[in-house]
């Protein structure tokens, strides 16, 4: 039935059909599945989809309903072939804007009438570039695909059979080259590229985010800087913006420390993975299929140095991009945002919006005294806030007056003084977390003597605004307030709470086996890129340890989602990075084989063959030096695969045999 408010359709486009989101139950019930980025009527809504099914109006960020009978095709490809018609990642986004000729080339309508006489004309007509040469709706095409039903044989497998066929294995894309990293570098996950609201209004900023909007459409003004110092509300700034355009990309860069780390960071909140090559130039093109929109940079401190060139080289290439960057320095931008502490009637209204009742109440002198201590710093207020419900005010006005003057490093001295025990001995723990942490991960890793669920600390932390709430159900401390905890952690502590860390996302290792054949496993990877900074930090403390097995389970875990959302390079860098760093020791370390088979791999797709000869005959070698025969074949496939990729394929043959 068509879904309908006071009798007209609702429009609804999903954006986002394709196979993981179409589930088939035994008895053949088709259920369409996740509309997290759905949008109830044509137009304007942003970018947003999965490459390769995604329509090109949908990409530019004009989805319509005819986008995802578009998508609905390209599923129906996938269903009678096994193959995605349009290939997936940056190439899928070029492969679209010319359907019809790609499709001809590949031979992708051929194989459907091969499968299902009079199919091949009903998808090719679903697979259109333009929209208006699609079917004009859903009603007309499922007409077509009943009468076409009414001409088929009986006898032929059920849906909910050939779904579970097509899950069992996944062949190589039609038209596309083979590549030797298997599905280490052909996974594609679904990002949608909407911010997301923020969780509490805006107090103040007026002025500055009026200046933002007005320089997005300023002429000769691409490259913005948002600038401030730690604490004062940059990121919410960013928020707020994100909420005012129709199509925003925000990244959080508070991590990234080089080219690698800002184009990873990008290329996931763009929604689409980094290959081997130029990362740069293949941001540069993405964002050119994506249309207009806004990139947001924040926390670019560690980066600002090597931004200038690459963004210069970005808005080039794509005009209507605009790009705004927040950090405490100065950037060399178009035009520069300063963000000042808020004025003393905003931070009143900030205190009083988040303070207890106690506060708000309290006489115009006093909040004054606390206000002047605090500098007007948003994360200074909000922290007082949370322990004012603990704490007099007049107490409060003490503990925020420091020698030092630094009110952040105050606000939280008086604010750790308001926690009980148990919770001051969970919030140091939840330190030695990198990128932010799900509750599992917390109730595995803080040792907090059993007194009750860690969990439940955690939710009392974040109502005291010590610790962040953030999206799908996960958490982080403040970068500041990490900084001052860290330091009540005794060093015994942190090194068993450090133990526990890498224990827990060593598990993750189980999720990414280079050499398994089948299809895109795009829950295993979204699970494996939210941990990324978690496993750089668990790999880089068991290395100084010295604990090559957890060290290795965590390069493992790693290296899945550095192969498949590139740049590929980094790969091979750290896949020699840990294995130089393994303590020495008799016979082969733990996954010493395997990361030098997925070495020998990333090396063959990077086209460097010295370098794969190198790391596969070192596999292959230890391999057999240890006897490890299910080793020794994993780096007996992948040489084949590298002789077949070098042109002998009589030598493949006999390796892969």
């Amino acid at each position: 039935p068509e879904l309908t408010v006071e009798g007209r359709p609702m429009q609804v486009v999903h954006r986002d059909v394709k196979p993981s989101n179409v589930l088939v139950d035994p008895s053949g019930l088709v259920k369409l599945v996740d509309l997290g980025i759905a949008s109830v009527e044509a137009g304007d809504v942003g970018g947003a989809g999965t490459p390769g099914f995604a329509a090109v109006e949908q990409i530019d960020g004009r989805a319509e309903p005819r986008s995802d009978l578009f998508s609905l095709g390209a599923v129906l490809v996938w269903l009678c072939t096994g193959v995605r018609p349009f290939g997936q990642g940056t190439a899928a986004l070029a492969a679209v804007r010319r359907a019809e000729a790609h499709l001809g080339q590949t031979g992708a309508i051929a194989a459907v009438e091969a499968q299902v006489p009079g199919l091949g004309a009903v998808v090719a007509r679903c697979l259109r570039t333009r929209a208006a040469d699609r079917w004009p709706s859903a009603r007309e095409l499922g007409d077509a695909l009943r009468l076409l039903r009414g001409r088929v044989p009986p006898g032929g497998p059920s849906l909910a059979d050939l779904v579970a066929t097509r899950h069992e294995a996944r062949p190589a894309e039609l038209g596309a080259p083979t590549l030797t990293a298997t599905t280490w570098v052909t996974s594609v996950t679904s990002v949608p590229v909407t911010a997301e609201p923020p969780s509490s209004p805006l107090v103040g900023r007026t002025a500055e985010l009026e200046a933002l909007r007005a320089a997005l459409i300023a002429p000769g003004v691409r490259v913005i800087g948002v600038r401030g110092p730690a604490g004062v509300g940059k990121s919410r700034l960013l928020d707020a913006l994100a909420q005012s355009v129709p199509t925003a990309w925000r990244v959080d860069l508070g991590e990234a420390r080089s080219v690698g780390g800002l184009c990873a960071g990008v290329g996931a909140a763009l929604g689409a993975p980094l290959v081997h090559g130029d990362a740069v130039a293949q941001l540069g093109a993405i964002l050119v299929g994506h249309g207009p929109g806004v990139l947001l940079l924040d926390a670019a401190d560690g980066v600002l140095d090597v931004l200038p060139p690459i963004l210069a080289g970005w808005t080039a290439a794509s005009p209507s991009v605009r790009v705004v960057v927040a950090a405490r320095r100065r950037f060399d931008a178009d035009l520069d945002v300063p963000v000042a502490p808020l004025g003393e009637a905003e931070a009143l209204t900030l205190l009083r919006d988040r303070a207890p009742a106690a506060v708000r109440e309290a006489a115009p002198d006093e909040l004054r005294a606390l206000l002047a201590a605090l500098d007007g710093l948003p994360l200074a207020i909000e922290l007082a806030a949370a322990r004012a419900e603990y704490v007099p005010l007049g107490r409060l006005v003490d503990g925020f007056r420091g020698a030092d003057r630094n009110p952040l490093r105050a606000a939280f001295a008086s604010s750790w003084g308001a926690l009980a025990d148990e919770e001051r001995a969970v919030l140091a723990q939840l330190t030695v977390f990198a990128g932010g942490f799900e509750l599992a991960a917390a109730e595995a890793v803080v040792d907090h003597g059993g007194r009750r669920w860690a969990i439940d600390v955690v939710h009392r932390l974040v109502d005291r605004s010590l610790v962040h709430a953030g999206t799908a159900s996960r958490f982080r401390l403040l970068a500041p307030v990490a900084a001052m905890v860290a330091e009540h952690l005794t060093p015994e502590d942190r090194r068993r709470a450090e133990r526990r860390h890498a224990e827990w996302y060593a598990r993750l290792a189980v999720l990414a086996d280079p050499l398994r054949d089948g299809p895109d496993h795009g829950d295993e990877l979204q699970i494996l890129t939210a941990e990324r900074e978690n496993l750089r930090a668990a790999l880089a403390r068991s290395l100084a340890r010295g604990d090559a097995e957890l060290a290795g389970a965590c390069a493992l875990a790693l290296l899945a989602t550095t192969t498949r959302s590139g740049p590929l390079a980094e790969a091979l860098h750290l896949c020699d990075e840990v294995l130089a760093a393994l303590p020495p020791r008799d016979g082969a370390r733990p996954y010493e084989v395997l990361l030098l088979t997925v070495a020998g791999a990333v090396a063959t797709a990077l086209g460097e063959r010295d370098v794969a000869v190198d790391r596969l005959g070192r596999a292959l070698a230890l391999a057999e030096r240890s006897n490890d025969r299910a080793a020794e074949v994993a780096a007996e496939i992948q040489f084949g695969n590298f002789l077949r990729e070098t042109g002998d394929p009589a030598g493949a043959e006999l390796w892969l045999q």
